[in-house]
């Protein structure tokens, strides 16, 4: 054997004891030359030997080969020692190494898992093994991340199951697989997936958090405590694991607890309108509008200061976040905000709503809206746009006009409607030719003539927002028993009833000329739009759907309205309230107590009950006589007194003490009660 070969033979049984890294990028590649003379003198030599000594001769020149990057090459010689020696562990080892020098993790892995079931179980390979599987599976979780923020949830869930299957005992995939849960409200398979990424003992930021949450959704908020001061043992400094700890313990009336959670989220992101937004919607379930106002306007200020500081303060420009399009109410309230804009009530006039795909409630509603604000939904760009958004963002809770006036939201939305209709302003939607055609196509194939009209009615339960109990178990569904006595009416009068809502609704009793909706497989998001726009009125109660007809110019008759100090703000609209039967004294309270925002801007039934008092839903008679009230109105054959009028100037002066409205009590409502107006 020469000196030359003996000299190769002694370098690969070197090279085969260094870790790959080094095999890499400590060697010092041959010349070709040199190269080409090494490989002449090996296949001269293989001709002698015999296969086990041919195939070691393949696997040290697929190692030569690595050593100088020329892993296309290596991965050939290889093959062929394995061709060779089918049962060698060790070839299959340095081929796994050279699928992961070329980044394909899963045919490193498939080779790995041969070399240890042929008996080698070193702890090189081990480490490569589970190195290689971490980047595999880091490649499924990436996957995964971006379908979710394309709202491609299922394919995303996929991508998760193989990051799994891939390295299991890794808690990413199971974190990630559990915040997809959580987008589709698939909370029990949520907690599993946070529950094994627990079991696994790793630190993931956010996991305690997020476990929290899913918890919250459930209903279990003393629990989901536990987890947030977990989050909080972990990063002192997050902010959100203060906010919405501070949220829960509100929630649990524990309100003096929050307040220092709140204050330390604030802290930590002074000027973030997100925290400021969510604080400010708790202090208004409470009934506190001074605190509200107050919090917003410190919050608008120091955003302001932060603008001014990242050099955006001059922008003509502000952004809207994914709350706006999340519930169908919120996107409903685009209209006052861009209403607000065109009458030059604000200080900017271009508008950027960032909605991420997973969190527009309906795509359809949303649409109606790009003529007006620029809509951004793709996930890169959106990523791109926050850090200035942050610095820019107005928020639902509550809005700044160009005065600095910073008013509640919806006291701003009847500041600007009201304006709107001193000026005589057409709405600002009108329904899509095509939306029109299919809609009145689907309408027939449920029995509706073509040139029939009808109304829709939605009465809110609690089986969509899962309300039935909790601190913030709400007092605005209703019945939809005692709307019986009214569709009778729409149906004497010529009409159909068309009744909305989620499957989760009561079914309707049958009856003719009155079709289920909500129970129908026609239901989709385009389809609730266009009853909404199309229908002679809107029948409905205090929920996010009753801002939709509006928009469209369609006037609603308001029942069981709650609460008292909140009023739609749409000079077309009639309403009933709910009355509120105070315990202590057997008495109902005046409207005039009702609408004082310690009480009327009260939203969730335990604040009530914490000063006895009872919300009394409104009767079949009541919610009768005000569609005939509005039947009256749309024939313009409706009669108004001068007490009828005197009574409704009466009740706005109250109301006005605080914001006023221009929606109509119903005639009757006032008549029946007028003993207890003031």
């Amino acid at each position: 054997m020469s000196k030359a070969f003996q000299c190769y033979r002694f370098l690969s049984k070197v090279s085969k004891l260094l870790p790959l890294s080094q095999k890499i990028f400590k060697s010092q590649p041959l010349t070709n030359q040199s190269s080409h003379r090494v490989i002449d003198h090996i296949n001269e030599e293989n001709l002698k030997l015999n296969p086990e000594k041919k195939a070691q001769f393949k696997l040290d020149l697929g190692n030569k080969l690595i050593q100088q990057g020329q892993v296309e090459e290596a991965l050939k010689y290889y093959d062929l020692a394995i061709k060779l020696r089918p049962n060698w562990p060790e070839a299959y080892y340095y081929q796994g190494n050279a699928w992961v020098a070329k980044g394909n993790y899963q045919e490193g892995i498939n080779a790995y898992k041969q070399a240890n079931r042929l008996g080698l179980n070193s702890q090189e390979l081990i480490l490569n093994w589970e190195q290689s599987a971490a980047k595999l599976a880091g490649q499924y979780i990436d996957q995964g991340n971006q379908l979710f923020s394309e709202g491609k949830l299922e394919k995303a869930l996929i991508e998760l199951d193989k990051a799994i299957a891939t390295k299991p005992d890794s808690p990413w995939p199971y974190f990630y697989q559990g915040n997809i849960y959580f987008s589709l409200r698939q909370y029990q398979k949520g907690m599993a997936s946070y529950d094994q990424a627990l079991s696994l003992k790793a630190n993931v930021p956010g996991l305690n958090l997020n476990y929290a949450n899913v918890l919250l959704r459930q209903g279990k908020l003393e629990k989901s405590i536990d987890y947030f001061h977990q989050e909080l043992r972990n990063d002192p400094n997050c902010a959100e694991a203060h906010h919405m700890l501070g949220n829960t313990l509100d929630r649990l009336n524990r309100f003096q607890e929050a307040l220092p959670y709140w204050e330390k989220a604030i802290a930590l992101k002074p000027g973030n309108m997100t925290i400021y937004n969510d604080i400010a919607l708790h202090l208004m379930f409470r009934g506190e509008r001074k605190s509200m106002i107050r919090l917003l306007e410190q919050g608008y200020e120091e955003q302001q200061k932060n603008a001014l500081k990242g050099n955006v303060g001059q922008q003509d420009i502000r952004f809207l976040s994914s709350t706006w399009s999340s519930v169908i109410g919120h996107t409903g309230l685009l209209d006052y905000y861009i209403k607000m804009t065109q009458l030059g009530l604000n200080s900017h006039r271009h508008t950027i709503l960032l909605a991420r795909p997973d969190q527009i409630v309906n795509p359809c509603f949303l649409d109606y809206w790009k003529p007006y604000i620029d809509i951004v939904t793709e996930p890169e760009s959106i990523e791109k746009l926050t850090p200035l958004s942050d610095s820019l963002q107005d928020v639902l809770a509550g809005i700044r006009f160009s005065d600095r006036r910073t008013l509640p939201y919806f006291e701003a939305w009847a500041v600007v409607q009201r304006e709107w209709e001193k000026q005589q302003r057409s709405p600002l939607l009108r329904l899509s030719d095509s939306h029109l055609e299919r809609g009145w196509d689907c309408l027939a194939s449920l029995g509706v003539p073509r040139d029939a009209w009808f109304v829709c009615l939605h009465v809110r339960e609690p089986g969509f927002h899962q309300d039935k109990k909790g601190l913030y178990k709400t007092f605005r569904n209703a019945n939809i028993d005692t709307y019986t006595l009214a569709m009778e009416t729409v149906r004497e009068r010529g009409g159909y009833v068309i009744r909305l809502g989620d499957p989760s609704m009561t079914p309707l009793a049958p009856m003719s000329g009155v079709i289920d909706y909500a129970h129908s497989d026609l239901k989709s998001d385009w389809m609730d739009i266009f009853l909404c726009g199309a229908c002679r009125f809107y029948i409905g109660t205090t929920s996010g759907l009753s801002h939709v007809p509006p928009t469209f110019g369609v006037p609603c008759a308001m029942t069981n309205w709650t609460p008292m100090g909140i009023r739609s703000p749409y000079g077309a609209d009639l309403l009933i309230p709910k009355l509120y039967w105070l315990e202590s004294e057997q008495r109902y309270l005046s409207l005039a107590e009702s609408i004082d925002p310690q009480i009327g801007y009260i939203q969730y039934a335990p604040f009530l009950a914490e000063k006895r008092i009872k919300p009394v839903d409104n009767s079949p008679e009541d919610i009768n006589a005000l569609v005939i009230e509005m039947l009256e109105r749309m024939e313009e054959t409706g009669n108004y007194t001068e007490a009828d009028h005197g009574l409704q100037r009466e009740f706005d002066k109250i109301s006005a003490k605080y914001t006023a409205y221009s929606s109509r009590f119903s005639r009757d409502f006032l008549k029946k009660y007028s003993d207890i107006l003031f």
